[in-house]
């Protein structure tokens, strides 16, 4: 009888009564709660010891280290709640033939529609036009149009590729978009997921990254942090995108972020809006919190009562496909 661990916390929670039902017999299912807070929750020992004897992990929270892995003699699949796969150590589970797959369709709809919202917030300024009307002004200053900006998209995954096609298609933007694997400039066995076909026929221009920040108004980012994508922008890619605007609702670690810093304190950036910082929760004193060129929001773009369940019945098919003997369409290391 297949026996899976589901990993929770109360800040990361996994809606277990529609992963238990959509996965359904012969499977049993335990829980470990680790404490709330962010998703790289070091707790190998916890983890280890609930690991003993598990066929599939479902993760939301914890970080899967090579010490967890390598002592996780049973596991076969770790089915990861979202769509980073940052906390999880997949050379270790490469070397263990334990199958890593994400999740992007879970957080995916949420996440394109609160990094739509920040593009259209960074332009109309809404919060402080909310409060110089709450203070008795009555200001008609007009604002730019997202349908008037060129709009570059770095990453064309799941999430990027549809916030593209929503800003060309539904707003009129011209978008312009950076994927080495869409382009086919890298090869890859997971990537792409979206043909260069698709999106050309979108509207969307493929261009290399330098041409992308120095062509585009706005910026957002839509990538995994990998070793290839850590602080990938920085300070040249912030002078390039002089007087623009940034949005990173993928993860912080994707941006240099003393550079960010430097880049809005001078006025060379114009505005950021950040669902994501490197290190979260973030200190009290951490300069991009209150920056009054900043949005900054908790990590709650995938925050909405739809990603639960939606995640929840992906990861239970996908672990089911694997201890079945198949391969999910999401796997991150096709290797095993």
């Amino acid at each position: 009888m297949p026996d899976v661990l589901v990993v929770t916390s109360e800040s990361h929670p996994i809606d277990i009564e529609t992963f238990a039902d959509e996965l359904g017999d012969p499977y049993t299912i335990s829980q470990l709660e680790l404490p709330p807070g962010t998703l790289h929750v070091h707790a190998d020992d916890e983890l280890t010891a609930a690991l003993e004897g598990k066929d599939a992990v479902f993760l939301r929270a914890g970080e899967m280290t090579e010490t967890v892995i390598d002592a996780a003699h049973d596991l076969q699949v770790i089915a990861v709640h979202g769509s980073g796969y940052d906390h999880i150590d997949v050379t270790a589970a490469t070397r263990n033939g334990v199958v890593v797959t994400h999740n992007p369709e879970g957080p995916g709809p949420a996440v394109v529609e609160h990094t739509v919202a920040m593009l259209t917030v960074l332009l109309r300024e809404f919060p402080e036009r909310f409060e110089r009307t709450a203070r008795g002004e009555w200001s008609r200053d007009p604002a730019p149009e997202l349908s008037q900006q060129t709009v570059g998209v770095v990453g064309l995954g799941f999430v990027g590729s549809r916030v593209a096609r929503t800003v060309s298609e539904a707003y009129g933007a011209d978008v312009i978009g950076y994927d080495p694997y869409v382009a086919g400039t890298l090869d890859s066995d997971i990537w792409p997921r979206v043909s260069r076909d698709e999106m050309e026929a979108a509207g969307v221009e493929l261009v290399g990254k330098d041409e992308l920040f120095r062509r585009s108004d706005l910026v957002t980012l839509h990538t995994p942090l990998t070793d290839r994508t850590e602080n990938m922008v920085g300070e040249v890619e912030l002078d390039a995108l002089a007087g623009g605007y940034l949005v990173n609702t993928g993860r912080g670690g994707c941006v240099d972020e003393d550079a960010l810093v430097a880049a809005l304190d001078s006025g060379q950036l114009e505005r950021a809006a950040l669902d994501v910082l490197a290190e979260e929760p973030p200190a009290s004193d951490h300069p991009l919190v209150g920056h009054p060129r900043v949005y900054l929001t908790p990590h709650v773009a995938s925050a909405t009562d739809g990603y639960p369940p939606r995640a929840a019945n992906a990861a239970a098919e996908k672990i089911d496909t694997v201890l079945s003997g198949g391969r999910p369409d999401t796997v991150v290391n096709p290797d095993v």
